[in-house]
Formats: C-alpha cells, sequence, structure tokens
C-alpha cells in the first residue's frame, strides 16, 4: 500500500478548464488544505478503504477510489495508509475545485470604494460589485453627473453650482464654484493678493495712499496702516469693540 502511495504521489495533477483549481495531496488525519478559499480537511482515516473529509465544516464518508462532491468541491480518494487506531493515517486525495467561495454576507466584500455597492451573492457565494449610476440620496456617493439640486450626498462633498454657495466667512479668498450651473462642480478658494479697492480687505503690502493709485494702493487699507483686519486690533478690553477702520 505504502508503493501505491508513493506512485500517487509521482502522477501530476490534471488540469481542467471546468475547475477553478485542482490538487493531488497526502494529508494526514487532522490536516488541512487551503485551495482557491476552500477548507479541505482529513478528518478520520477509518480504515484501509473508508475517510472522513471535511469541506468548510460539510463532512462526508468516502470510499477508496469513491468520487465525490461536497459543497462544489470534487474530491477522490486515491489512496489510504491505515495503521492503527492509535497511530497517524493517511489519505491521498484528488481535488478539484468547482465553486470559490468569496463571501457569506455583504460585508465580505468591502472593496472600500463609495462608487459601487458590495454585495454577496449568497447563492453562489460570489461578490458583486455594482457601479453607482443614479443619483440616489444618502448612499454615500456622488457621481460626476448629479448635482446637489439630484443628489443630498453632493451638498456633504463640498460640491456647489453657485459661487454664493462657496462663501467661507473669509475676506483674505476670492470664493467661486468652478463649474456651470446644475453641474457638478467643487468650490475654490483664491487668496486675495492684488491691491484692489472695494473688496474689503486689504493684502500684504498693499497701503491706503492716493499718490500710489495703480500701484500698491487700497482703500481697503487703514489710513495709517496699522491693521489690516478687526483682529489686528483686539486689545483684551471687554468695555472696547476693537474695529480696524478703513477710511
Amino acid at each position: 500500500m505504502k508503493k501505491l502511495l508513493l506512485l500517487l504521489l509521482l502522477i501530476p495533477t490534471v488540469l481542467s478548464a471546468s475547475y477553478i483549481a485542482s490538487d493531488q495531496v497526502t494529508l494526514a488525519e487532522g490536516e488541512s488544505i487551503v485551495l482557491a478559499g476552500r477548507n479541505i480537511t482529513l478528518l478520520d482515516v477509518l480504515s484501509e478503504t473508508q475517510i472522513r473529509v471535511d469541506v468548510d465544516n460539510n463532512w462526508e464518508i468516502l470510499d477508496l477510489y469513491e468520487n465525490k462532491s461536497i459543497d462544489k468541491v470534487n474530491i477522490t480518494v486515491n489512496a489510504t495508509v491505515y495503521i492503527s487506531e492509535q497511530k497517524t493515517n493517511y489519505a491521498t486525495l484528488l481535488i478539484h475545485v468547482i465553486q470559490r467561495i468569496e463571501c457569506y454576507t455583504d460585508l465580505d466584500c468591502d472593496d472600500q470604494l463609495k462608487s459601487t455597492i458590495d454585495s454577496c451573492m449568497e447563492s453562489i457565494n460570489k461578490c458583486s460589485y455594482e457601479t453607482i449610476a443614479s443619483c440616489t440620496d444618502n448612499d454615500g456617493y456622488c457621481p460626476e453627473f448629479c448635482s446637489k439640486l439630484t443628489d443630498y450626498d453632493c451638498v456633504l462633498q463640498d460640491k456647489c453650482e453657485r459661487d454664493s454657495e462657496c462663501d467661507d466667512d473669509n475676506p483674505g479668498t476670492t470664493d467661486s464654484c468652478d463649474g456651470s450651473y446644475n453641474e457638478q462642480a467643487s468650490c475654490r478658494y483664491e487668496p486675495i493678493t492684488d491691491c484692489k479697492s472695494g473688496d474689503n480687505f486689504c493684502p500684504l503690502g498693499c497701503k491706503n495712499d492716493q499718490k500710489l493709485y495703480g500701484t500698491i494702493h487700497d482703500a481697503d487699507c487703514s489710513i495709517d496702516n496699522t491693521c489690516l483686519t478687526h483682529l489686528d486690533c483686539v486689545d483684551d478690553d471687554d468695555a472696547t469693540i476693537d474695529l480696524c477702520s478703513f477710511k
């Protein structure tokens, strides 16, 4: 019997296009092999002609040379080495995996992409990744062709349709919506660096001096240039209102 076992180990594995994976292995009792995501365990060698094998917690008893499908895994018992109940026994199995187990629940299929709906097709234990192709509220994704008028998720992702929607309450930036009306666009915040009167901001280097008109003159700056914003005038006195005068 041992000679037969050695001969079987020399037989090359025969692969078939209908199988996801195939292998021929010799296992000791209690030993397992993972093939294409399937866990196959030789539980017992009951005698010289009979074994008990498990596939992903589903076990069957097989006779020598018998072929049986256990949960989409075909197993053939090609040889056994049975010594005694007190000793470790062995079996050589030819395994063909017909179906890979990718998942049991939807959580097993998480691809970390907000643009897909991940689900487990439990009947075949296979993951499905469906690209979100509709404007649907509260699915956590805003497709490129959606806007806040058609998909609430676009509001949450700092998307815009008008410049007024991008106001960041910072006088030092020009706030604009980079896109066309009713199309998905993003807010843009450009720092103000030009000395320009009437924009309520005095950039660094600008002065309120009519003699400098056309160069660095900015009427939004204070006359003596001691402050640029109201925060520059804080005196830590609760009894005063601290303002930067631009006149």
